[in-house]
């Protein structure tokens, strides 16, 4: 049932938080930074804030696809017991080019990997409303997913460069709670939209957010 499935994912992050609190550990005593707990001096880099609006901009459509896809196939005609799938299939693809990402990476740079990943993200995006078959869905899932896992696993890798090294957590904690209201607000927002408009207009949007970090890249 729905209250055991929610049980069992706590559980299952639970433990896995537990055991990365007790196995983690600082390399080096000398990158312990003391400071305020709440310390908004990065928010001074003009920079660090315009990075930090583009990751919001892409938030507000990361996960409409993810959300929107089952419904949007069985709607579609795609059987309503192999709608589900086609989310995992999106995270099965993900996790595969997330590990990836960081080999890649290394030798490419992290927002030169992002960019053209979150283009891909959008042109899927604006192929979307118009996939009315199974096989199309199962196509747009593949790719989706492909496309997620150098953004999901790269997105702190910039932070490093917009600032001081011994302000980076206090950046990333700044980048992840303006992320965070984004993550909470996009997929009703695509709702919304795909309920008073239509899928082309859901589309529209998701794609459009999602090519922020090229023009990024580009200033």
């Amino acid at each position: 049932s729905f209250p055991w499935t929610m049980r069992v994912f706590a559980a299952i992050i639970l433990f896995r938080l537990v055991m990365g609190n007790f196995t983690i550990k600082q390399r080096r005593s000398s990158l312990i930074v003391k400071g305020h707990l709440l310390d908004f001096s990065p928010m001074q880099s003009r920079i660090f804030l315009l990075y930090c609006s583009t990751l919001f901009s892409i938030y507000l459509g990361y996960y409409t696809f993810t959300t929107y896809i089952a419904t949007s196939a069985i709607s579609n005609g795609v059987p309503v017991n192999f709608s589900f799938y086609l989310v995992a299939i999106c995270n099965a693809c993900s996790g595969l080019s997330r590990l990836t990402s960081g080999f890649i990476a290394d030798r490419l740079g992290a927002l030169n990997l992002m960019v053209p990943a979150t283009c891909l993200s959008g042109a899927i995006y604006y192929i979307w409303p118009f996939s009315h078959s199974q096989v199309g869905s199962i196509f747009l899932s593949v790719f989706y997913g492909i496309s997620l896992g150098p953004f999901a696993s790269l997105v702190s890798s910039p932070v490093l460069a917009l600032g001081d090294r011994n302000q980076l957590g206090q950046r990333i904690g700044i980048l992840m709670s303006m992320v965070g209201v984004a993550m909470l607000a996009g997929a009703p927002i695509s709702g919304a939209i795909n309920t008073s408009q239509r899928p082309v207009s859901m589309g529209l949007f998701a794609g459009t957010v999602a090519q922020i970090l090229f023009h990024f890249q580009s200033i």
